[in-house]
């Protein structure tokens, strides 16, 4: 079989490769904003719902919280947290990670310097045992 290699097939050729890298490349870029955008709605949900618990929550803790007080809140907020499989820890001020249950999670530095500076709530994102 004779391989045609005129101009017109080279052109067809090459048209057809740049638009299905370019099909290749729009479904890629599509699929990692859609992922970014459930995924950024679905942490600020869940922020959302902390937020008002803790708001619920936070009139009843007494103004210097003792550890069994941080206790208290932090197993009220893992168990209003329902299906999220929340795992909360309190401190307060530079005091240890307290939380209901099993071990407090190692928090990353650079939140904990942020904290200790903030004003308002502050959220980020970690591994813990390869799951976030």
């Amino acid at each position: 079989m004779k391989v045609p290699r005129g101009l017109r097939t080279r052109l067809v050729v090459g048209f057809v490769l740049v638009t299905a890298l370019g099909a290749l490349t729009t479904a890629a870029l599509t699929f990692h904003q859609a992922r970014s955008a459930i995924l950024e709605r679905v942490q600020s949900g869940a922020v959302h719902d902390l937020r008002t618990q803790i708001d619920s929550l936070a009139p009843d803790l007494p103004s210097d919280p003792a550890p069994a007080d941080l206790r208290a809140l932090t197993l009220q907020l893992d168990r209003a947290g329902g299906s999220r499989d929340w795992r909360t820890a309190a401190s307060f001020q530079d005091g240890p990670l307290v939380v209901a249950a099993s071990t407090a999670p190692a928090l990353p530095s650079q939140l904990k310097s942020a904290a200790a500076a903030a004003t308002t709530s502050l959220v980020q994102r970690f591994q813990r045992d390869g799951r976030p």
